[in-house]
C-alpha cells in the first residue's frame, strides 16, 4: 500500500530502507522479484538500502558499498562479487576466504605471489610491489576438493587440508578445511555426482590462479 501512494504521484526517485527485513526467507525472495519488476516497469531511479548482500545483489544495477558514511566501492554486483577493490568489500559481498600471501616479483599486470609455501602467478587490478603483504581472494564455488593422492592441478593454488564440518544442503556442500593452520570455505555442487568428502578425511584443495584475486593487506588486518 505504501508504495502504491508513493507511486501514484509520479516521482523522480524512491526510497526503500530495508522494506524486506521482517518477511520470511521465501516470501521475502517473492517481493524482492516483485519490486525488481515493479521498479523497471515505472523506470524510476530507486534508491534500496538492505544488509542482506544477496538481496542487493538481487535486484541492484549498481551497488555502493558503504562503510563508515563514506563510499568504499561502487559497481555492478558482478564487479563488486569478482574484483573488489578491498578486503572489506570482498567480506562484505558474499563468503569469502583471504589468504594471507606476499608478493615475490611483478611483471607486467601479473604479480608472482607464494600461496600455500609454493609460487603461483596471478592477474593483478592493482599496483603491487615485490616484498608486499597481500591477501588472495579465494571464493568458496572456486575451490575444489579431491582425495588427498590426486595429482596436483597445474597452474592451481594446491595444498592438503583436513576436512573440519561439512554442512549439506541439498544441491550443494558446504565445507571448512583446514589448511596450513588456517580455515578455508569450499563449496561443492550436485553432490549426487561429486560425491561428499567425509569430516576428519584428508583431501587436496585446489583454486584456480584466474579466480585469484590479490587484495594490498589493510592496516589492523
Amino acid at each position: 500500500m505504501a508504495v502504491a501512494r508513493a507511486v501514484v504521484v509520479e516521482p523522480q526517485l524512491l526510497l526503500f530502507d530495508e522494506p524486506l527485513s521482517n518477511l520470511d526467507a521465501k516470501l521475502r525472495v517473492q517481493m524482492r522479484a516483485e519490486l525488481s519488476r515493479l521498479q523497471k516497469q515505472l523506470a524510476i531511479t530507486t534508491v534500496y538500502v538492505t544488509h542482506d548482500q544477496e538481496e542487493a545483489m538481487a535486484i541492484s544495477d549498481r551497488i555502493a558499498v558503504m562503510r563508515q558514511g563514506t563510499v568504499a566501492q561502487l559497481g555492478t554486483a558482478v564487479d563488486l562479487y569478482r574484483a573488489p577493490r578491498s578486503a572489506f568489500v570482498a567480506q562484505f559481498i558474499g563468503r569469502v576466504n583471504l589468504v594471507e600471501s606476499r608478493v615475490l616479483g611483478v611483471s607486467g599486470g601479473r604479480v608472482d605471489v607464494e600461496v600455500w609455501g609454493s609460487p603461483l602467478s596471478v592477474v593483478a587490478d592493482d599496483a603491487c610491489t615485490k616484498g608486499q603483504s597481500i591477501f588472495l581472494v579465494m571464493r568458496p564455488e572456486s575451490i575444489t576438493l579431491v582425495p588427498e593422492n590426486a595429482k596436483p592441478p597445474e597452474g592451481e593454488a594446491t595444498a592438503v587440508g583436513i576436512v573440519r564440518s561439512r554442512t549439506f544442503l541439498g544441491e550443494k556442500v558446504e565445507y571448512t578445511v583446514e589448511v596450513a593452520g588456517t580455515s578455508l570455505h569450499a563449496v561443492t555442487y550436485d553432490p549426487a555426482r561429486r560425491g561428499v568428502a567425509e569430516v576428519g578425511s584428508r583431501v587436496r584443495v585446489s583454486c584456480d590462479a584466474a579466480s585469484i584475486r590479490p587484495l594490498a593487506a589493510e592496516p589492523g588486518s
